[in-house]
């Protein structure tokens, strides 16, 4: 929280983060750098190291030589990367039957069938075949309603071949879970593996569906398979001895239906409380949790593109108050006030997460918050004192007197080069006043290129961490008018 406020001049005169014995002071003053406590770890690794090493033998680049050594044997090191072939559990499947109809209701470890298909196999064995017709009228469709465990990460999955398809026809494979969808689309033969948590209290149904236009169009499933994971073995924690920081996973690959993210402020090697910041395949959504307690909580949960060898990151601030996530360096939803969950928040446990073999991820970095110098290195450019030509800015902005002034249409100003792509920073200023109700934005490469909005409370201070996505970096509106008048700006990487 801030330790004072000088009235006069508007301008906050620090902040005091108790739990991180250190002082950052604002921008125009004596800069005293965030002293991170000497128990804290930093752990830098790239997995270089012999294919088939156990994780929990394999010393990191930076930190101690035991470091992983809690972690589960199910995690391996492949062509320097890291690997998780979790345990699966019993299959959760009977055969497919012709006996067993909706009238069946929810009849556990078998297929039930929503009305009539068209035509459906007697095999009692291992194949079933649906023909569908060209209405997609939702009755030619098949159903499992697997005995399930909520909190419990389940894959599941069959070998599909399609049969008389004039083109453009599919199957999808929907995992209906508590009335929300996430379909996955089956365009062409082949053995499909999904993976997905059961994150609600209702039973499940994985229903198969076939699309087509053509009359006739039909499909088979053989194989059908619906496993358990064994949740254990899908961290890979080490003990840091902090919580404040970030966990950032590099050169990602992450399998066609797979899952893998970053866990952090874990209370053990295997948390019951933590926050899991996961890139999911299945549903291609991004998602982000607090496990509160053994209970999954969702934070976010958001569409993403995905990239191989992106980047995951998960930052927790200074004062435990947001959570944010980023994917391939972009803010993923909003960041998260997570102050709430104070069983999480002071954890010092962070990771790794995945649930399949063809996850890997070739380096990981989980640092304490550390900044560097302001790169506003020129105190008038911060304090905005005088115009030295540092910012470039718009024709309705103006600097002089202690404050960049905004009067009319839309402003903004910025400068060129100032970060570098990919890294973190922590970035604030002070809104000394406003007076629209124009939206006041971070800026990035352009006016389309935004890193969030600032609060636009006259007398507060605006902060937050982002990554950045270009050179260019500066302030600016999203609509206008837009009157008020900003001061004291600092942009700092993050170590």
């Amino acid at each position: 929280m801030k330790l004072g406020w000088n009235a006069t001049s508007g301008r906050a005169l620090g902040w005091n983060t108790s739990n991180r014995n250190q002082n950052l002071m604002h921008p125009g003053w004596n800069l005293i750098n965030r002293i991170i406590s000497d128990s804290a770890i930093t752990l830098i690794d790239t997995f270089t190291d012999t294919n088939g090493t156990l994780l929990n033998v394999h010393s990191p680049d930076t930190g101690p030589t035991n470091a992983w050594a809690s972690v589960p044997d199910t995690w391996t090191i492949s062509s320097n990367a890291a690997i998780n072939a979790p345990t699966l559990g019993d299959e959760k499947l009977g055969n497919f039957t012709a006996s067993h109809d909706y009238s069946d209701g929810i009849a556990s470890g078998n297929w039930i069938k929503y009305s009539t298909p068209a035509a459906i196999s007697t095999d009692l064995a291992s194949v079933l075949t649906v023909v569908v017709d060209s209405n997609n009228d939702g009755i030619n469709r098949v159903s499992l309603r697997p005995p399930i465990i909520t909190g419990q990460f389940y894959r599941y999955g069959a070998v599909a071949t399609l049969i008389d398809a004039a083109g453009g026809e599919t199957i999808v494979w929907n995992n209906y879970y508590n009335a929300t969808s996430h379909s996955r689309l089956i365009p062409a033969d082949g053995n499909y593996v999904f993976y997905f948590l059961a994150d609600k209290t209702d039973t499940v149904s994985v229903d198969l569906t076939g699309q087509g236009n053509v009359d006739g169009f039909s499909f088979t499933i053989a194989n059908p398979t619906f496993k358990s994971l064994t949740t254990s073995e899908l961290f890979a924690m080490t003990n840091t001895g902090f919580s404040t920081g970030y966990v950032k996973l590099t050169d990602t690959v992450i399998a066609a239906g797979s899952i893998l993210g970053a866990a952090m402020c874990g209370d053990a090697a295997n948390p019951s409380n933590a926050f899991v910041g996961i890139a999911n395949r299945t549903a291609g959504n991004f998602q982000v949790y607090a496990l509160d307690s053994g209970t999954w909580t969702s934070l976010i949960n958001t569409a993403f593109t995905y990239a191989a060898n992106a980047e995951i990151v998960l930052l927790l601030d200074e004062n435990k108050k947001y959570l944010y996530a980023f994917y391939n360096n972009v803010l993923i939803g909003t960041r998260q006030d997570v102050s709430s969950y104070t069983g999480i928040v002071n954890n010092t446990w962070h990771g790794m997460f995945s649930t399949s073999s063809g996850n890997s991820v070739s380096g990981i970095d989980i640092k304490p918050l550390q900044l560097g110098s302001d790169l506003i290195t020129v105190a008038a450019d911060r304090t905005f004192s005088s115009d030295t030509g540092f910012w470039s800015k718009g024709a309705n902005g103006s600097i002089g007197s202690g404050t960049y002034n905004l009067n009319g249409a839309q402003g903004l100003f910025y400068r060129n080069g100032l970060l570098t792509v990919g890294e973190i920073y922590h970035v604030q200023i002070d809104v000394v006043t406003w007076d629209s109700g124009a939206a006041l934005r971070w800026r990035g490469e352009n006016d389309a290129s935004t890193y969030g909005e600032l609060t636009k409370t006259a007398g507060t201070t605006s902060e937050r961490y982002l990554i950045a996505n270009a050179t260019s970096f500066g302030v600016t509106t999203a609509s206008f008018p837009a009157v008020g008048s900003l001061d004291n700006i600092s942009v700092r990487q993050v170590q």
